[in-house]
């Protein structure tokens, strides 16, 4: 978003220096804080709860030819997308790269969201394989994810490829 004060282009500089030592101070607190808070590991304990569930599967039809075709693109990096999966307020989406990397993006929400995410990468129905994400705060537009060098297990003999996405979403409390 940045800063929403209206200042003369022949102040900005100023305000620009007042701003960024402003910033650098709140992080140097927030750093100190930090520090201090895993030094006296027990003195804030966190509470965890879990708000809700959400979940959706992405099946990837033909996945060594996509996986192909998406990285003979422009600049060859071109990853292949799932849909939309849109849920309270919140639009997510799935990305594999060819660089053998699962993301789950959050492409739409009004504020951050602390989430932990859960992949379940399933090959037939006696192989299941479960990634799961540390407690993750998530903004408009980021994403978590992994390497999967091992995708290949995970693609049945018609080359498809089901990946599960469970989205806990958490309140933490002091």
């Amino acid at each position: 978003m940045g800063c929403g004060t209206l200042v003369k282009r022949k102040n900005l500089n100023a305000h620009l220096m007042e701003a960024a030592t402003e910033h650098f101070a709140l992080q140097s607190n927030e750093i100190i804080k930090l520090k201090q808070s895993i030094f006296n590991k027990t003195s804030n304990p966190v509470a965890v709860k879990v708000n809700r569930i959400d979940s959706f599967c992405w099946s990837i039809t033909n996945f060594p030819r996509n996986l192909q075709v998406q990285g003979a693109g422009i600049g060859g990096k071109d990853p292949i997308t799932s849909p939309h999966f849109i849920h309270g307020g919140h639009k997510w989406r799935a990305l594999f790269t060819i660089d053998q990397e699962l993301f789950l993006q959050l492409v739409e929400a009004a504020h951050p969201i602390t989430t932990e995410i859960r992949i379940v990468m399933s090959a037939g129905e006696e192989t299941e394989t479960t990634f799961r994400s540390d407690t993750v705060i998530l903004k408009e537009g980021e994403m978590w994810g992994r390497r999967m060098s091992d995708i290949n297990r995970y693609v049945d003999g018609d080359g498809k490829v089901e990946i599960k996405f469970i989205i806990y979403h958490l309140d933490l409390k002091m």
